[in-house]
């Protein structure tokens, strides 16, 4: 498993996210970034095209994180981050940080519904209720 330095600048969204990010929603990433540092790994294509995590991407550089550790994997292992340092109401924060973030993200609907007529097949499983 090969591991490369990237800058934040390499990245780019995918034009194609189906996340809508709200300002509660980014605030609340960039609170976390400045206050208890990068933890959470994001996934990226070979040409630095972000598939998870472009709302991490919007704040890194203003958060003053502009490097970006890659580590190439071809999805038969878990990649883990382990964060060094940080207190247990640190701990705490992280994970409160992380849950609430994501919770206050929205969908793109507009974006789904073009994406549902395009490939069906690729929502399928989804939103299935139990």
């Amino acid at each position: 498993m090969a591991k490369k330095i990237w800058r934040v600048a390499d990245l780019h969204q995918d034009q194609q996210n189906y996340r809508a990010h709200n300002s509660r929603n980014v605030g609340m990433i960039s609170d976390a970034l400045r206050e208890v540092g990068a933890a959470r790994s994001g996934v990226i294509d070979e040409n630095g095209r972000i598939l998870a995590g472009n709302a991490t991407w919007e704040v890194l550089a203003e958060a003053g994180i502009e490097r970006v550790r890659v580590v190439e994997t071809d999805g038969k292992e878990w990649v883990v981050v382990q964060r060094k340092g940080l207190t247990e109401a640190q701990k705490k924060r992280l994970a409160l940080f992380d849950n609430r973030s994501a919770e206050l993200g929205q969908w793109d609907t507009e974006a789904l519904a073009i994406f549902l007529e395009q490939d069906k097949e690729a929502l399928e499983g989804l939103w299935h209720e139990e």
